[in-house]
């Protein structure tokens, strides 16, 4: 038998192990990839962000440069009110074409024929003027009775089968602006534009650090079928696609799959080393298995019997307290059929209530005897509190009565106080409650030799719909030690150990904490030697009526 199931422990074992260790192995692979192409694809749209931006930056300089030879005194005067071409070719053809990398630069008049044209520095012959009118003449036409009112006009084009970033701005006076309509010329206009694929490229490569990057006015998804990056260009007046930029994937990804492949493959190796480790502690507890077999079959042995042991002496205490039980209870059964004899005699006020109270104990002690018997009857039974209304008035008027001949006795005040948030009626076990009462309040005299000994009862609030019940046994007896307060609420709590005069197994407070815990509540005492004490227990008691 040990032998069977030491052989299907193990290979339990040894199967969880095996399909753990696959598990860890496919997550780091997973985690691998996963993080792979994640990054991948948060470059490729910081690449993507880093072009859109790059490409409108590149646009709206382009205008920004236009403005500046555009909105020029020396242009107006040097081209409206006067053509000068020698120094439009200094400072269009040279300076603005060449210092800036213009693949175009063009004055164009009202009409969109083109005075004068250069391209980085070069000036052009009249057959290449002639390619660029018809186009800039029709963007001119199209644009120049609302556009150029509010500033450059800046705009995708293809001319002579390229594509360029074309800005136009009308040539102005820098100083005045009535002097172009006082002089009585008509406008002309500066056209500045770039190739896309020749000089703005460089540009973008530079600016975005995507050294693969290029233009295709091929479809776009035969790039998308090779892995290549996408991303289309458009005029602002929209319509087709008239290109776009292509560049591989960021390598960055591929750097870091690089990092990625060498911690995945050392995680690997400490996963194998760790398998082996667990592998020869499972060898070495298979061997020990027979011994623990043994020793635990020994120990539940020992179980077994101290198990027998203790249900024995379970069911002779609870034979013993069923016997001592009846046997207490013969004689109640007499005490309160007297009772009942002695209340139909002829009685003062003040002996019928003495009557009272020793009927109501006596019914509180026949209440206990019946939950022992209940108890011994079976072992497995606990008590249950049996709640009902009770007037807590009444009870604490019984336990005063009950103990004021004490108070007189021993020359101290008795007092009671009732707050006036105390309903009249408290849900409760009425017999528990009188028994912890009455614990606290004789424990409370023993202790007392001079002063009072006081009774508060208070509720407050437990939340917004339930409330408890709060009373306190104050006394201004001894008082007790911090450190027998630790202990004063156990079972079996030796009372001689607070005064030598005072002898007694101390069942009381031990009785009355159970008894408190039994109805939900909590109970405690606060105490300073030679100042008395304060014994205190909260019920919860529900909504107040």
């Amino acid at each position: 038998m040990a032998v069977s199931v030491k052989k299907i422990v193990f290979r339990d074992i040894i199967f969880y192990f095996v399909f753990s260790f696959i598990l860890c192995v496919l997550s780091v692979l997973s985690i691998g990839i996963y993080s792979y192409l994640n990054f991948k694809q948060l470059t490729n749209q910081e690449s993507t962000n880093a072009l859109k931006t790059s490409f409108a930056y590149e646009r709206e300089n382009l205008g920004y440069i236009n403005s500046l030879h555009s909105v020029w005194t020396q242009a107006y005067e040097n081209i409206i009110l006067k053509l000068d071409i020698k120094w439009v070719e200094d400072n269009i053809g040279t300076d603005v074409s060449k210092v800036f990398g213009m693949d175009l630069a063009a004055v164009l008049t009202d009409k969109g024929d083109v005075e004068f044209a250069a391209s980085r520095g070069k000036t052009a012959d009249e057959k290449t003027r002639h390619i660029f009118e018809a186009p800039l003449s029709d963007f001119l036409q199209r644009n120049k009775s609302t556009k150029f009112n509010l500033g450059i006009v800046k705009d995708l084009m293809i001319i002579n089968g390229k594509l360029l970033m074309v800005s136009i701005g009308e040539i102005q006076p820098s100083y005045d602006a009535l002097t172009r309509l006082e002089s009585g010329k008509k406008p002309k206009y500066l056209v500045l534009g770039q190739e896309i694929e020749k000089t703005l490229i460089k540009n973008l490569r530079k600016f975005t650090g995507i050294e693969s990057l290029s233009f295709s006015s091929t479809l776009r998804r035969e790039h998308e079928s090779k892995g290549l990056n996408t991303l289309e260009i458009r005029s602002d007046n929209g319509g087709e696609d008239l290109g776009y930029f292509v560049w591989e994937p960021a390598e960055n990804a591929k750097a870091i799959l690089a990092q990625i492949l060498p911690v995945s493959v050392i995680t690997l190796l400490i996963l194998i080393v760790l398998a082996v480790l667990i592998g020869m502690n499972v060898l070495r507890a298979a061997a020990s298995y027979d011994t623990l077999i043994t020793d635990l079959h020994i120990t539940t042995d020992d179980l077994e019997r101290a198990k027998s042991a203790a249900e024995k002496s379970s069911h002779e205490k609870s034979k013993f307290l069923a016997t001592m039980s009846h046997e207490i209870r013969t004689p109640m059964n007499g005490i309160v059929g007297i009772l009942s004899l002695l209340r139909e005699t002829e009685l003062s006020q003040q002996q019928i209530a003495y009557v009272n109270t020793i009927q109501s104990s006596s019914n509180s002690l026949m209440k206990l005897i019946d939950d022992v018997l209940e108890f011994s009857q079976s072992e497995q039974k606990e008590q249950k509190p049996y709640f009902s209304p009770v007037n807590v008035r009444e009870i604490v008027s019984e336990i005063q009565g009950l103990l004021q001949p004490v108070a007189i006795q021993r020359g101290l005040r008795f007092e009671i106080f009732f707050s006036q948030s105390v309903p009249t009626l408290v849900k409760t076990d009425p017999v528990r409650f009188r028994q912890i009462l009455l614990h606290l309040t004789s424990n409370a005299f023993k202790f007392t030799k001079v002063g009072h000994v006081r009774i508060n009862v208070n509720t407050a609030p437990l939340d917004e719909s339930r409330y408890e019940l709060i009373v306190q046994v104050i006394d201004t007896g001894l008082g007790i030690s911090q450190a027998m307060q630790e202990t004063l609420l156990s079972d079996f709590f030796s009372e001689d150990s607070l005064n030598s005069d005072v002898r007694g197994q101390g069942l009381g407070l031990g009785i009355a904490k159970n008894l408190v815990t039994l109805l939900g509540g909590k109970i405690d005492c606060e105490s300073k030697v030679g100042q008395g004490s304060v014994f205190w227990f909260s019920l919860p008691i529900g909504k107040k009526d």
